[in-house]
């Protein structure tokens, strides 16, 4: 909730700052994205498989606005791909396999996790010109986050039992930020390397928290 406050106080500060813009700087532009996000912090979550593999391809999409040489605002869509997870436990597991005082013998379990995020972001950028060519910008915003927490629970045991599965969601509006190194390489077109974080993703109260950290090489088109 105090994420998306500040992301709301940004945005009108950045829009009643407008009036400054410059002529032959301000203007549209969109943007492609690539690279690799790294899960964090998922040890937090409600599952009980340990992170076999925390890193994906990742990709996003974006439109913006450039007010001046200093400032603008992007609205676009991520997607960080998944991580995985898996494990082994040797008796009866209560969010395993439902288990009575009828149950005369434990089952040997292996759970399989899969952690899926994305979500709109709306973010406000600040940018500073090296040179004719080169410029650097950071950004800090927010996400409108959805993860989707899957759990496949398979009894191997002889004494049998059922495969047992759940799934956690959650929606919430959560932080990011980031830094950028531009290069304009033609009229129109430029390129940016890219670091991000996405901060507090998931939800305490239901699945548990966790970050992002994004890696990425994109392409702009200035109109």
């Amino acid at each position: 909730m105090v994420n998306r406050y500040l992301t709301i106080i940004l945005i009108f500060g950045l829009i009643s700052s407008s009036s400054i813009a410059l002529a032959d700087s301000s203007g549209w532009y969109v943007a492609a994205d690539v690279g690799q996000s790294k899960f964090t912090g998922t040890g937090d979550l409600q599952t009980p498989a340990t992170p076999s593999s925390n890193t994906d391809t990742e990709y996003r999409f974006s439109a913006g606005y450039q007010f001046n040489s200093y400032l603008g605002l992007e609205a676009g869509y991520a997607n960080f791909g998944h991580a995985t997870g898996t494990n082994t436990y040797l008796g009866n597991h209560p969010l395993i396999v439902p288990c009575d005082a009828s149950c005369l013998m434990a089952y040997d379990v292996t759970a399989n996790s899969t952690l899926k995020t994305h979500g709109w972001t709306l973010i406000v950028v600040g940018a500073y010109p090296l040179s004719e060519y080169w410029s650097i910008s950071a950004r800090a915003g927010g996400i409108d986050t959805r993860s989707e927490l899957n759990i496949e629970y398979t009894p191997y045991s002889s004494a049998g039992g059922q495969p047992y599965s759940r799934s956690l969601t959650s929606t919430n509006w959560d932080g990011t930020y980031g830094l950028s190194l531009n290069w304009l390489f033609a009229d129109h077109w430029a390129a940016r390397l890219s670091w991000d974080k996405y901060v507090d993703l998931g939800n305490s109260s239901n699945m548990g928290t966790y970050s992002v950290n994004l890696a990425s090489l994109g392409i702009i088109y200035r109109f």
